[in-house]
């Protein structure tokens, strides 16, 4: 497992001997989910494939990152009994039913924030703006805002939620994205101003009419891509 050990005693059955951090703002990242995946990978020898998706987020800008960690079957079985012993002990949520979704079995852990720092309110269509430069770890380009979701429940079952901001490298492709915490009123005020879920930015009204532009906006996927 090279850089993941087996560790019983880790919440998730697993430690990273190394310590991820945010490639943007440096602060350390925090486990958000974890997907105990069960695949074949060749349908006529029945060859299973057995891994750990590990989500990480960091509390600071809300950036998100995924390690995928290939496992022993019999550690995977170890796994799923930890995992299990957790939703017990309401430690940890099931997303969806308890049974295999597509092969996988989700958990949340969970990021204890009640907002995102480094991000503020713009109050327009793109709802937040980060007070960081977004720029690909990669090639050193300045990102473009690709689009946002916004996510929340409109039955005042909880205070704060998330708008999810992604961003994409015009030269590379590279593609991220942000969990931004905010308010649930605030989130609920952008979506009745601008009746979207989800918002894709910039929009193909205002870029179709430049030929640079559009070549731009045809890079970045918004015809023929993602």
């Amino acid at each position: 497992m090279g850089c993941w050990q087996e560790d019983p005693t880790a919440k998730f059955g697993l430690r990273c001997t190394f310590h991820p951090k945010c490639p943007f703002c440096k602060t350390p990242l925090r486990v958000l989910t974890t997907n105990l995946l069960d695949f074949k990978l060749d349908e006529e020898q029945e060859i299973n494939s057995h891994a750990l998706d590990v989500d990480f987020m960091c509390p600071a800008c809300g950036y998100l990152d995924i390690f995928g960690v290939a496992i022993s079957e019999e550690h995977w079985g170890r796994i799923l009994k930890l995992l299990a012993d957790l939703m017990e002990k309401e430690e940890a949520v099931y997303l969806g039913d308890v049974e295999e979704i597509r092969g996988e079995k989700n958990v949340v852990h969970g990021v204890s924030v009640k907002h995102t720092p480094l991000w503020e309110r713009t109050y327009n269509i793109e709802a937040h703006k980060p007070k960081f430069e977004v720029k690909c770890f990669h090639c050193g380009e300045d990102m473009t805002l690709r689009h946002t979701t916004l996510h929340y429940h409109d039955d005042g079952s909880h205070e704060y939620e998330l708008n999810q901001a992604c961003y994409k490298c015009a030269r590379c492709g590279w593609f991220i994205r942000f969990n931004i915490i905010d308010e649930v009123s605030y989130l609920k005020e952008i979506h009745t101003k601008f009746r979207k879920d989800i918002i894709h930015h910039p929009p193909v009204e205002e870029w179709s009419e430049d030929k640079e532009k559009e070549r731009q906006l045809k890079s970045l996927g918004y015809w023929g891509g993602r």
